[in-house]
């Protein structure tokens, strides 16, 4: 059975036979294809950012709603770099919208200021210092979430005690079984994975205003 690639999103290119016909909003199997083509790696990349079924149901729902409204208007020049990358975009941005408006996925302030310890150079993009706190919360929400997905869940756990806690490396290794260099590998690959997916966030430009 052919499985739908997680990473179709990361692509550049697309077929443009296809995305012609969709133009057509009622060319039924035009969009079915999109539809059987996009849909998991859409809800696989949501799951990896920690939202709920539901709400990454709507990021899959708004998102192929901004793709009729694109290809409606005619207006294709935000796709000239490829349909499928100019996608990840707005799944991208739909999924920090998703973030932004629960506040069940809101980073507490110490917990922000933790991973600044760890991660000093990270700054997110922001006009003022206030809508830049707020951004940071946001952004490393997702991170966090994407990370913890490719993460052992004892090693998370690991991480979260001594990096998000606060806890001192000999107690959190009391606590697990490990020893303290233990910890501290644990937390130095965890940070990298999270400036790695930070990176990441800020080249999608998740900070600009959906038009």
């Amino acid at each position: 059975m052919h499985q739908t690639d997680p990473n179709l999103l990361l692509a550049a290119t697309t077929n443009r036979d296809l995305i012609g016909s969709a133009a057509d909003l009622s060319n039924e199997p035009a969009w079915k294809s999109l539809w059987d083509q996009y849909q998991k790696p859409i809800l696989r990349l949501c799951e990896q950012s920690g939202l709920t079924e539901a709400e990454s149901q709507d990021v899959v729902q708004d998102a192929f709603l901004r793709v009729a409204r694109m290809l409606e208007s005619r207006r294709l020049e935000p796709m000239q770099n490829g349909f499928r990358r100019w996608l990840g975009h707005v799944v991208h941005r739909l999924i920090f919208e998703a973030h932004r408006r629960n506040r069940r996925h809101h980073l507490g302030v110490e917990a922000v200021k933790r991973l600044k310890i760890w991660l000093p150079a990270v700054e997110a993009p922001a006009y003022d210092s206030r809508a830049r706190e707020h951004m940071e919360g946001h952004l490393w929400s997702v991170c966090l979430a994407r990370v913890r997905s490719m993460t052992r869940p004892e090693h998370w756990q690991v991480f979260e005690a001594y990096a998000l806690e606060g806890c001192r490396a000999a107690e959190v290794a009391s606590r697990f079984g490990i020893t303290k260099i233990g910890v501290r590998v644990i937390q130095h690959r965890i940070v990298r994975r999270l400036k790695a997916q930070w990176n990441t966030l800020l080249v999608q430009d998740l900070s600009e205003p959906f038009s």
